[in-house]
């Protein structure tokens, strides 16, 4: 699955490179970006990536600082910031409301089908966290009890693989063992775990760093990787040029740069 996966990540992005040295450059086109500024769809919640200060009004993080690279790259005037969540990235890229998403948007092959991602710019691994009250350790003593996790993310999914894979989880529509339930946001959901609501929540590991204490731990089960992308809707103008202005930020280190000045 891992290598499939791989493969069509690599293909798709191959893809859009490959149109991307066949057309003219973004600035000299129809769709030049002179004048213009970029609507970069972005996480208001998630410390070190999307978060908005209430007090000063401003979005600071590493996706915040890789948009303003990105659209420096392909020749915008600035970037106006949008908040999205999850469960409406897709909608906002699809209206027109944002040119592009860098809101922790993990690559899946369901979403290549449906938006344009560029090459990953952030790896991760997805992980189960409890309350050390709980003397919880493995993923078999959550049988009967409630896990959550954000609406829209792709977490979910991965929880009931992996719950599969250790032979904890029937083959769906029949899942006798676990409880689900979603929350709005990482802070819900923490405040969920801290409370009761929840007895184990997945998150991925960098936003998951935000929210850990003395009082908390990580199972040592991890329930998979994580690969972050920016999106552009599907087969727009935008496609190829952020497709290749991501990768040369890659290659000239800028994203090394930004990962390192946020972690």
């Amino acid at each position: 699955m891992k290598r499939t996966f791989r493969i069509l990540a690599l293909l798709s992005a191959l893809a859009l490179l490959t149109a991307a040295m066949c057309a003219p450059a973004f600035a000299e086109g129809e769709a030049s970006a002179e004048g213009k500024r970029l609507r970069a769809g972005v996480r208001a919640d998630v410390m070190g990536f999307g978060y908005l200060n209430p007090t000063t009004g401003k979005y600071y993080g590493l996706e915040i600082d890789l948009a303003n690279a990105l659209a420096e790259r392909l020749g915008y005037s600035g970037v106006d910031f949008v908040t999205v969540v999850p469960n409406d990235r897709e909608e906002k890229l699809a209206s027109g409301e944002v040119d592009v998403v860098l809101a922790c948007y993990t690559i899946t092959e369901e979403r290549m089908e449906v938006v344009d991602f560029t090459a990953p710019y952030y790896d991760d691994y997805t992980y189960i966290i409890v309350q050390n009250s709980t003397l919880f350790d493995h993923p078999e003593q959550l049988k009967g009890l409630t896990v959550g996790s954000v609406a829209g993310t792709n977490v979910d999914a991965q929880f009931r693989d992996k719950m599969r894979e250790l032979g904890l989880l029937d083959d769906e529509p029949v899942q006798p063992n676990f409880i689900y339930r979603f929350s709005n946001d990482y802070a819900d959901l923490s405040r969920a775990l801290e409370t009761g609501l929840v007895d184990a929540v997945c998150m991925d590991g960098s936003i998951a760093k935000a929210y850990m204490n003395d009082d908390r731990s990580f199972f040592k089960v991890t329930l998979g990787e994580m690969h972050y992308g920016a999106a552009t809707a599907k087969d727009s103008e935008l496609s190829a040029p952020m497709a290749e202005a991501m990768q040369a930020l890659l290659d000239d280190g800028t994203v090394a740069r930004l990962i390192d000045k946020w972690n």
